[in-house]
Formats: C-alpha cells, structure tokens, sequence
C-alpha cells in the first residue's frame, strides 16, 4: 500500500460533500417540484446530500464486503487477475443516498404541510 498525503485526502472528501450537496440540492428542488411544495428547505437538502455521501463513501471504504475476482486475458497467454475485498462502486452509491436523503426530507414536509387533512385508510372517517 502507498502512502497518500492527508491533504489530498481532506480535498477529496471536500469534493464529495460539494457533489453531494448538489445532488442533494438538485433532488430536492425536482421532488419538491412534484408534491407542489414551495421550494425552501433546499439547504437542509444540500446538507442532508452532503452528509450521507460523505459518510457512504467512508463507510464502503470501512465495511467488508465479499471478495469479488475478475480475470482478463490479455492475449500471448497473458492473465490479469484483480481481487477486491471492498465495494467497487462507492460513488454511485454515494450520489444514490444523497438523493435518497434529500427526497425523504421532501416527503416528510409534504406529509407535515398544514392546512391538508390526511386520511388514514385503515379508519374510516367519520
């Protein structure tokens, strides 16, 4: 394993909070859009954005996942082996839980706007 400088390591989580906070951003402003909201709370997004990738792409870095071993043939009987014991992909997954996160905050001011009565369909009114 080769050292890599911390630095570069703080400017690289510093670039996926800013791409997160877009996303998050990006996404709150679309679902907003269609529940009919007003669009405020779109800094919560970006922070909620921000956050969960982040902490999705620490945690893919962190959590085992099982091995997974790809073989090439590179022609002249050349054989490329590649195992990986962590997930490949952290950075989708990292664009997905942002905007998980920022659409759930939408919902939950959807459900919590006033002055809108909502039925529960187990019940009947009355």
């Amino acid at each position: 394993m080769f050292q890599v400088s911390p630095i570069l390591v703080i400017f690289e989580y510093v670039v996926i909070a800013a791409l997160g906070s877009m996303i998050g951003a990006l996404s709150g402003v679309l679902v907003s859009k269609a529940f009919r909201l007003r669009t405020q709370g779109i800094t919560k997004d970006a922070f909620f954005g921000a956050i969960g990738a982040v902490v999705t792409v620490i945690l893919c870095a962190i959590a085992p996942w099982p091995r997974n071993t790809i073989s090439e043939s590179l022609g002249a009987g050349l054989q490329v082996e590649t195992t990986m014991n962590r997930f490949q992909h952290p950075y989708l997954l990292a664009a997905i839980v942002a905007i998980i996160l920022a659409a759930l905050h939408q919902f939950i001011r959807f459900k919590q706007r006033p002055g809108q009565q909502h039925q529960n369909i187990a019940s009947p009114a009355r």
